[in-house]
Order: C-alpha cells, then structure tokens, then sequence
C-alpha cells in the first residue's frame, strides 16, 4: 500500500479507557509499553488539530502542513478516517518557519478506497487500496505502511525493535515518556526507517509526537493537539465538497484490476 500523510498519521489513531491511572515519570519500558498495548481498547472516534513536519536531515529545510483529522471506527468494524490539511509553512535552512500559505488538501480512507485531493492543483485521485471484503488492521506491526507500538503487546513490538527508553530531555514535549525504536535487522521496517522516536503522554498514554528518522535522509514529525476522544462524530465530517460541476478539474480513479 502506498504511504500517504493520512496513513502516517492513522497510525496514532488509537486509545485507551479515558480513566487510566498516570504514567509514573520513571515508569519501566514494560510498563509504557503494555499502556500502549491497551490504546487500542473503547475508541469509537475522534478528532484533533495535527501538524505534520517534513525535513531535510541535511540542511533542516522543509514544510509544515497544519490541518484537523477525524477518525471513526464503525459498527461493522470498518475504520474511516479524513485529514483535511489548510496551510503549508516553509521551512528554511535554519530550521526556522517562514512563508505560510493556504494549500488545502484531504487525505481521506473510507469504504477501501483512498482520496487524495489537491484543491489548488484541482487535482484528485481516488485509489482501491482494499479489495471488496478484504480487511487490514493499520494500527498492527506489519500490516500498516507505518509502525507505532500501539495496540501491540510488547512481546510483538520487540520482535521487530530494539526498543529503549532514554532519560528525559529539555527538549521533550511536556509531561511525556520518550521512547526510541530501532528497528531489528531484517525486518520490513529497517529498510526505510533508522529509528522512531515515540513521546508518550503520562496522563493519556496517548503518543502526542512521533518522530521518524527515515533511510531517505529526511525526519517526519506528526503531532495531535486539541483531542476530541469518543465525543461523537458525523457522516458530514467524512462528506467532501462537491466538485462534479466545477470546471478545471483533473480527476481519476485507479481500480484494482
């Protein structure tokens, strides 16, 4: 499957019980690593404020893209999940932002098929990434395009991670746990990322960045602030605008065959 920003950030789609006691500040990496395995558990939906950061390993030169992600999983078991963003930020050399214009996008995977829409560009794809009946869990190691220890008991996650938990930094976002994934030798995920760096908040248990350092020389940083969990959601949240009438617009589908 293709690797899409809104399969990237689906895979910090997860929770747990809203009411689980915190992380102590000096937790074992057992302890994180098994309330990561249970946030998985009692997500119906959600929503959220995301930021996502490409960089350049080298120069640190890239792009900001800010939006919102909604997220249900229905009753037939079938998860839906739409990332709209609206700007995109420029990112020099220095690592400073500079230039912010409006640059909407949606990402959205719904009913087996993914749409990728560019609204400036006037660009759309739509793309059968599942075939009729067919189900894929992307939250499980090995099955989504992107790897994250939640819903996973540890024994799966250090089958493919040498997994660390390193002492706490200035630099960390407030009150989390971070957590460092090498991936093993071998292993699908060594081909393409050196290594995951997973800040895990101690109230939620709910990872707020992720940080993939990746084989192509460049840092994907994902974060979800202003969480909305099992709040309830709508058909209108997963309902794009209607372009069928409007003129300029390039559009296709790729089926499988």
């Amino acid at each position: 499957m293709k690797s899409t920003p809104l399969l990237i950030l689906l895979a910090l789609v997860c929770v747990t019980p809203l009411h689980a006691a915190p992380l102590a500040p000096d937790a074992d990496l057992d302890t994180v690593l098994d309330a990561l395995h249970k946030r998985g558990e009692g997500l119906k939906d959600f929503s959220a404020d995301v930021k996502l950061t490409t960089s350049s390993d080298q120069d640190g030169s890239g792009t900001e893209q800010a939006g919102t992600v909604v997220y249900q999983n229905r009753e037939n078991a079938t998860a839906r999940v739409r990332v709209s963003f609206a700007t995109s930020t420029t990112i020099n050399d220095a690592g400073k932002a500079g230039t912010t214009v409006k640059k909407p996008l949606d990402y959205m995977l719904q009913d087996g098929w993914l749409t990728d829409r560019d609204y400036t560009k006037k660009l759309e794809v739509r793309r059968q990434v599942l075939r009729p009946g067919q189900q894929m869990n992307l939250l499980k190691l090995g099955e989504g395009p992107f790897p994250l220890p939640i819903g996973q008991p540890k024994e799966e996650v250090k089958k493919q991670f040498d997994v660390t938990k390193p002492a706490a930094s200035a630099d960390d976002p407030k009150n989390t746990i971070h957590l460092v994934l090498t991936p093993k030798p071998g292993t699908q995920f060594a081909k393409r990322i050196k290594t995951l760096h997973v800040y895990v908040d101690r109230d939620s248990h709910f990872p707020t960045r992720i940080e993939a350092n990746e084989k192509s020389q460049s840092t994907r940083s994902t974060e979800l602030t202003n969480l909305k969990i099992n709040a309830g959601v709508a058909d209108a949240d997963f309902a794009l605008e209607d372009i069928s009438k409007q003129t300029g617009w390039n559009r296709s589908e790729e089926p499988f065959d």
